[in-house]
């Protein structure tokens, strides 16, 4: 979903006036998430008086059925958290801010260090016991994934703000493979093909590309899927 930038004042000092975390939506209470995270297919008392034959089409809606469990409330607090503390440094307005994106954006060394305020959350568990879909459904359901910004109080602020991407590691250990699909999921997030056309045209570094493009899009999140693939000396 790709929505025009609405901005709302925080009430946390260290939040206000930044506009990246201003365009996001108000801070949840924790009982506000069950609702916003439950879904329950709608079923109406004429489907329920269908014919056999038509009725099993329904039961296909089961697959949309999603009931948040206590562990759901919590990770969509502590995603919440690190969402907005993620741009406590990277306030697009702030001098400082806008020298390390220029830094960035002329570096040369991948591995260059820089100021960071991002954190890190690392869900595990047996597989398919919905650990992915749990974490899709509170970024789907809570936030914006492509924001436009035009200008903020009266400045102008020509930005597109990402706040997730949604990107599987690949099963081959490829780091390439895996920056590549960062730029595919990129583009289908943005509807565009400008990203993946980037990549195409600098092959040779795109670890570094990678990097200037979350810095030029204001990433909020990155959620990596089967983290585990990319453990593995192949990858690096």
């Amino acid at each position: 979903m790709i929505e025009l930038a609405k901005y709302e004042t925080t009430a946390v000092s260290r939040y206000r006036g930044n506009p990246l975390i201003e365009a996001l939506p108000p801070v949840l209470d924790v009982k506000d998430w069950p609702r916003l995270l439950l879904c329950r297919p709608e079923v109406t008392s004429d489907d329920l008086r269908l014919p056999a034959k038509d009725r099993c089409a329904l039961v296909l809606a089961l697959y949309q059925v999603f009931v948040p469990l206590p562990v759901h409330l919590v990770l969509a607090r502590e995603i919440d958290l690190v969402l907005r503390e993620g741009y406590v440094s990277r306030d697009p307005l702030d001098p400082e801010t806008q020298r390390r994106s220029y830094r960035i954006a002329l570096s040369s060394d991948p591995g260059r260090s820089d100021v960071c305020t991002a954190r890190t959350i690392f869900v595990h568990g047996l597989s398919r016991i919905g650990k992915s879909r749990g974490i899709e459904r509170i970024f789907e359901t809570a936030y914006t994934q492509v924001i436009l910004h035009r200008e903020y109080r009266a400045r102008p602020l020509p930005l597109r703000q990402v706040t997730y991407l949604h990107v599987g590691c690949p099963s081959n250990a490829s780091l390439r493979d895996f920056n590549l699909a960062f730029f595919d999921a990129l583009d289908q997030a943005c509807e565009t093909s400008e990203y993946l056309d980037r990549a195409s045209r600098d092959r040779s570094n795109l670890n570094l590309l990678v990097r200037k493009v979350c810095r030029e899009i204001s990433l909020g999140v990155l959620i990596v899927d089967e983290l585990q693939n990319l453990l593995s000396p192949r990858s690096q």
